[in-house]
């Protein structure tokens, strides 16, 4: 009873904090249950079409939406509070028109982009459609989340993905032929009609589709970033993509399994780096950089454990998850895994950065690791095959790390964290991780480990005392 009364009490704030985490977690956990039922049903190539259909929308969306659902939406609502529904209607008018220019680009440059893409004319089409209607749902539950009405965007959320995910797997198990495009259209198709109906909510309530003042205000923040956002999708995504191109859609999917299972951590850290966020502030603001430090610390022996946990399981997760026909992927989760180290030391650090301006830095930084692993994957997947980009994934991301901590000690003038602290951190979690490959294949040694590993975790919970 105690526990209940206390979440009513909450304050408005913790309380939609606390549901929008819950929704992403519902939405993030639909799609690892599912998982197990798509690799099996479907053919190996076929789930790699998928993986690359998201990886193309992921990468397109920055232009083709001109990126309003990030920064740049929360503060517009800040500066136009007296006018937001007419600010997020401009947004959607500009992200429509941006749409309709990148769609018209590759509809009339179609036969060079499936050669590039692996993509289809169907798939090209659900592109754009998701474009046009996911951005308009995007945008509504941004100014929802600003407005603290937690109340609709559960519900929204939760139920499209329940819906969708039921959709998709009788769609796909009712199927015999085309799983690529019959999984994608089901997943979607609910998304879409849902974005369709908040799309014309949007233009009837917001009325300024077309807004001088707006169109320039998002342009003029907007353009100098797409840069970044496109860079750190290459980043992320430029492996996927050039798999696919030196290799075949049977690795993509391969490791775009193995991939997902190593961002898990990613999933559950977002939701607590926005608690992060506000504490590092206050820190900064008390030139307590002493804490700061201590607190990466903590936070990167937590996160190196649980890295190591997740590669330990690897062939279990996998087999799980994918079954014998992505086995090859079981070596790749602990070196992809161990990245994640390295994109939660940029996190922290990037929190400090964006707090004092400069971001034309931090766009150099992105677009340099990113150039960085494209040039390895192109001379390293066609001599090792697909396993390569798991390694210049590491190397990009250990680089990009680096590059942003010396960054922040530019802007700060001072240097903040001991880098022969983190030398050590990384060092040990990377030896374990390399360990856990060797393993792969001997279970009682991994298994004692990983018991030792969550004895660990128990121990060090009373003596780091890591709150946040």
């Amino acid at each position: 009873m105690y526990n209940i009364h206390s979440l009513r009490n909450l304050s408005l704030e913790k309380k939609s904090a606390l549901v929008f985490v819950f929704a992403t977690a519902i939405s993030s956990g639909l799609n690892m249950i599912t998982t197990p039922f798509f690799t099996r049903l479907m053919p190996v190539d076929s789930f790699g079409v998928v993986q690359l259909f998201n990886t193309w929308y992921q990468v397109l969306a920055v232009f083709a939406t001109f990126s309003v659902t990030n920064a740049i939406i929360f503060v517009g609502f800040h500066n136009y509070a007296d006018d937001r529904m007419g600010y997020l209607s401009s947004s959607l008018g500009l992200a429509t028109f941006s749409t309709v220019i990148i769609s018209l680009i590759t509809f009339f440059t179609q036969k060079y982009f499936f050669q590039i893409s692996g993509l289809n004319v169907s798939l090209l089409i659900l592109l754009t459609l998701s474009f046009l209607f996911l951005n308009a749902t995007q945008l509504w539950i941004c100014l929802q989340k600003y407005e603290l009405k937690y109340k609709k965007v559960f519900l929204v959320v939760v139920s499209s993905g329940i819906l969708s995910s039921a959709l998709s797997l009788l769609a796909v198990y009712y199927t015999n032929s085309s799983y690529a495009e019959v999984r994608l259209w089901s997943s979607q198709a609910i998304p879409i009609l849902i974005g369709m109906v908040i799309f014309l909510y949007i233009c009837i309530k917001g009325r300024k589709f077309f807004n001088k003042r707006y169109w320039l205000f998002i342009i003029t923040f907007n353009a100098p970033l797409l840069i970044h956002y496109l860079s750190q999708f290459i980043l992320t995504s430029s492996d996927r993509l050039m798999i696919n191109y030196y290799c075949n859609e049977a690795d993509v999917a391969i490791y775009s399994l193995a991939y997902l299972v190593s961002n898990i951590l990613l999933v559950f850290f977002s939701p607590i780096n926005s608690v992060i966020i506000p504490r590092t502030h206050k820190l900064l603001d008390d030139k307590n950089y002493h804490e700061i430090a201590s607190f990466l610390y903590k936070l990167l022996i937590y996160i190196g454990i649980f890295i190591f946990l997740i590669s330990l399981l690897s062939p279990e997760i996998i087999a799980i998850l994918g079954g014998e026909n992505y086995a090859g992927g079981i070596k790749i989760v602990p070196i992809v895994s161990f990245s994640t180290l390295f994109n939660v030391l940029y996190i922290y650090v990037a929190n400090i950065e964006f707090l004092y301006g400069k971001t034309y830095r931090i766009a150099l930084i992105t677009i340099t690791a990113a150039l960085l692993n494209i040039v390895l994957n192109a001379l390293l997947i066609p001599i090792f095959g697909f396993t390569a980009a798991a390694y210049t994934t590491l190397v990009a991301y250990c680089i990009y790390a680096i590059l942003h901590i010396y960054n922040m000690s530019s802007l700060l003038n001072r240097k903040i964290f001991s880098y022969r602290k983190l030398s050590i951190i990384c060092l040990i979690f990377m030896v374990l991780c390399f360990i856990s490959v060797i393993l792969s294949n001997m279970i009682i040694p991994r298994y004692i480990l990983f018991l030792i590993s969550l004895l660990l975790v128990l121990y060090l919970h009373k003596k780091l005392k890591l709150k946040v």
